[in-house]
């Protein structure tokens, strides 16, 4: 009998070099780009050099499992590793979280993938130069969904060719699909991602992959968050998620628009600070009964832990970190 879970993520996992330095600059962009406002900057043909380097684990898939994992959720994840050290780390290190890695595959064509992580020292925010590798092997059938049950699905950024009909197959499994698109899905445009929007239950964008969105459709960027959410509202998901880094998060469910600040201050490392909100996010609609205020403050609070220390799951917190406040559960139904 197949194992029930209340999540399973689907995306990647890697193992991420974190690169600090303080010889990058911060720049607005020349260019006009709504999705691309800000810059960070390099001497061309300088080497540069790092006495703070951290070998870490990363990727949407594996970072989310770990922070649903941390906050009692049953877990599973669906992603793919080379048959290398890298996988088997990778693989090591999701069992250790108590996430069930029975639907991890291991592949021979391609090596783990990694990403290398650029970070500013001044004001902790990055850049990632990525090589996918085995997670390119990331897919789900049919006949994968009928040998596994569980409440929702949590899909992160998909780099497959197939991301598409992936897509499809977990929009038709009967689960509630929360879904944080990465480029390669945004690239598709309004034609494209609208009727997939529609079936989504959770979608969780940036503010600048919220603009992008909204580009591809023709229209011009709007003025404020919360016409952002309009406008993104009008695709058809139940639920809209922006996060605008240490600005906050809105969250719209078509009846309220609700809203909450981040702490203001110097984070050590924004990697994966977007897998941790979001999965915070649908975990906290899980055990606070769908519950969006508490599942917002919830994400907040463990976003803001996990970017003060280095690597994308480090800091995330566990159930029993949490204030007495947020211990209170109401399970959702489903």
């Amino acid at each position: 009998m197949a194992r029930s879970f209340e999540v399973i993520t689907v995306g990647s996992a890697l193992r991420d070099v974190m690169f600090y330095t303080d010889a990058f600059s911060v720049v607005n962009n020349p260019r006009r780009d709504p999705a691309r406002e800000k810059l960070l900057c390099i001497e061309f043909g300088a080497k540069v050099r790092s006495d703070d380097v951290h070998f870490e684990f990363g990727g949407g898939g594996a970072n989310s499992a770990v922070a649903f994992a941390r906050l009692g959720v049953r877990t599973g994840v669906m992603t793919s590793v080379g048959d290398d050290l890298d996988g088997r780390a990778i693989v090591a290190n999701l069992k250790e979280q108590s996430v069930d890695v029975s639907r991890v595959s291991v592949h021979t064509r391609h090596r783990t993938g990694f990403s290398f992580v650029a970070i500013d020292e001044r004001s902790g925010e990055h850049t990632a130069f990525v090589y996918y590798g085995a997670t390119q092997d990331v897919r789900v059938t049919k006949d994968m969904l009928r040998r596994m049950s569980t409440q929702w699905f949590y899909v992160s950024s998909l780099s497959s060719r197939s991301w598409k009909a992936t897509l499809r197959t977990l929009l038709q499994s009967g689960s509630r699909v929360a879904w944080n698109p990465g480029g390669t899905q945004l690239k598709a445009g309004f034609s494209q991602l609208r009727p997939l929007f529609a079936k989504t239950s959770v979608l969780i964008l940036n503010t600048d992959e919220a603009a992008e969105c909204i580009a591809s459709e023709g229209q011009s960027k709007p003025r404020s968050i919360v016409d952002m959410l309009h406008a993104i509202h009008r695709w058809g998901p139940r639920i809209v998620v922006i996060t605008d880094s240490r600005n906050g998060s809105w969250v719209s469910d078509s009846e309220a628009v609700h809203n909450i600040k981040n702490v203001k201050d110097i984070p050590v490392d924004t990697t994966g600070a977007g897998d941790t909100y979001g999965a915070s996010f649908v975990a906290g609609l899980i055990r606070y009964g769908n519950n969006i205020s508490k599942a917002m403050t919830l994400a907040t609070l463990n976003a803001t832990a996990n970017v003060h220390v280095v690597g994308a799951q480090r800091g995330l917190l566990r159930w029993s970190d949490l204030p007495k406040e947020l211990k209170v559960v109401k399970r959702q139904r489903r």
